[in-house]
């Protein structure tokens, strides 16, 4: 799988169907890290938010199982004005 995931790099609306079906979106845009450790836990939101953008990496274990993650883009956290 992360051989074919390296190859093929798919858009994330592309990944419908593959792995196995669970109850969470194939994607999520704009997660703060806060917000991936209360649908994913700690130890899974404390390593994505590590992963290099633009490639696939892991597997990355949570709750769920096993997860390939590719991060598109990150922000760093600022104070607003």
């Amino acid at each position: 799988m992360e051989e074919r995931l390296r190859d093929e790099d798919p858009e994330p609306r592309e990944l419908s169907g593959w792995g196995d079906a669970i109850m969470l979106q194939p994607y999520y845009s704009g997660q703060t890290e806060q917000d991936l450790s209360a649908l994913f836990g700690a130890d899974f939101a404390a390593a994505v938010v590590q992963v290099e953008p633009g490639v696939w990496s892991g597997p990355i274990r949570s709750g769920y199982g096993l997860h390939l993650v590719k991060v598109l883009r990150r922000q760093d956290a600022r104070i607003p004005a």
